[in-house]
């Protein structure tokens, strides 16, 4: 098994990539502009290994909103890191994120970005909206070395 859209996500150099539950949220992320991937067979099938696709890159993981996103997160995070990369940040909460119902995802987040836009400006909002997101995000290390939980770098 590799990540999805492996060799676009090689190709794209040093670009951010976001990692999400799912290969239909990594295509509305593409057809955004960014680079994105995630496992196949869902959440729970991340292999540590995935990470060494991600040394020296900034990688955002966005869970799904429930138990096994969570999950889903930590492992991203910690094979991210364990494979070195750049900085890795996991969406938790910022512009309605903390709003999503039980089982919502970067899907939901997006169609309520979008609510009252119009069509002909929906995807600059939402593409804009994700940067704005993101850059919100602590760094995950330090959200578990201020628990004494996370590794140092």
């Amino acid at each position: 098994r590799i990540p999805y859209r492996l060799p676009e996500l090689i190709a794209s150099g040093d670009s951010p990539v976001l990692v999400v539950e799912g290969e239909g949220k990594v295509d509305i992320l593409r057809a955004l502009s960014f680079t994105a991937t995630c496992c196949s067979g869902g959440a729970s099938r991340w292999q540590l290994e995935y990470g060494q696709y991600f040394t020296g890159r900034r990688v955002v993981v966005f869970p799904d909103n429930d138990a096994p996103g969570r999950t889903f997160a930590a492992a991203v995070a910690a094979s991210a890191m364990l494979y070195d990369a750049d900085s890795v940040r996991v969406v938790q909460k910022g512009m309605g994120w903390e709003n999503l119902p039980n089982h919502g995802d970067i899907k939901d987040w997006l169609k309520a970005i979008a609510e009252g836009c119009p069509p002909e400006d929906v995807r600059a909002r939402q593409y804009e909206a994700v940067v704005d997101l993101v850059r919100m995000q602590p760094k995950w290390s330090a959200q578990h070395d201020s628990c004494g939980t996370g590794s140092r770098r």
